[in-house]
């Protein structure tokens, strides 16, 4: 039970998490291997990766749980999943692949690509107790997640130039967005999260 982690506040929550992935693999008649250092309670990088997300999911399934009962009178009756368990499973059915398979593609794709690089900017700020550079990425996922807690996939408002094409006798104003040259930390992180949440 120490290598679980009970006697802290996380250790439930892994608890739960192990049994889940037990149950996964018996259901697969596949082998899950769990890495005792990719858990809710080490503070590794994969462990704020996965902090991230459930804000995401959480914050998402929850308005989607409230809008159901609002409309349809009843709550919705779903077994929850962790978001990246249920997009790998939901992949591999569309595709016809295996859950290896399906897990080895994505970790190639160019959305975990960035996903990971926002996670390393995140964390070499946390490293150097940048904490206007902490707030900044945070603040940006904050916007996301009540965005998309109300429009799954709702545009992020992108940052506008205002310019004044010099028109005789007329003077408009247009705002003009700004291509991303160099996308911050935050929307790397986001790709994925949008990706996911679709």
């Amino acid at each position: 039970m120490r290598d679980l982690h009970m006697d802290q506040p996380s250790g439930g929550i892994l608890l739960a998490r192990t049994c889940y992935y037990l149950a996964l693999q018996e259901q697969l008649g596949s082998l899950l291997l769990l890495h005792p250092t990719k858990g809710y309670a080490a503070p590794s990088s994969y462990g704020y990766a996965s902090r991230i997300l459930d804000v995401f999911d959480d914050r998402v399934r929850n308005a989607y749980q409230q809008r159901y009962e609002q409309w349809l009178g009843q709550p919705a009756q779903e077994l929850s999943t962790p978001l990246l368990a249920g997009y790998v499973m939901r992949e591999s059915d569309r595709r016809g692949w295996s859950v290896g398979r399906t897990i080895s593609w994505l970790r190639t794709t160019a959305e975990v690509g960035q996903f990971r690089q926002g996670m390393a900017e995140l964390m070499a700020r946390v490293d150097a107790q940048d904490h206007v550079g902490i707030d900044e990425i945070l603040s940006e996922l904050e916007r996301a997640a009540e965005l998309w807690s109300d429009q799954i996939g709702a545009k992020l408002p992108r940052r506008t130039v205002a310019l004044q094409p010099a028109i005789p006798f007329v003077s408009p104003t247009i705002n003009m967005p700004v291509p991303d040259l160099k996308p911050t930390p935050g929307k790397k992180l986001l790709v994925l999260v949008d990706r996911l949440l679709r």
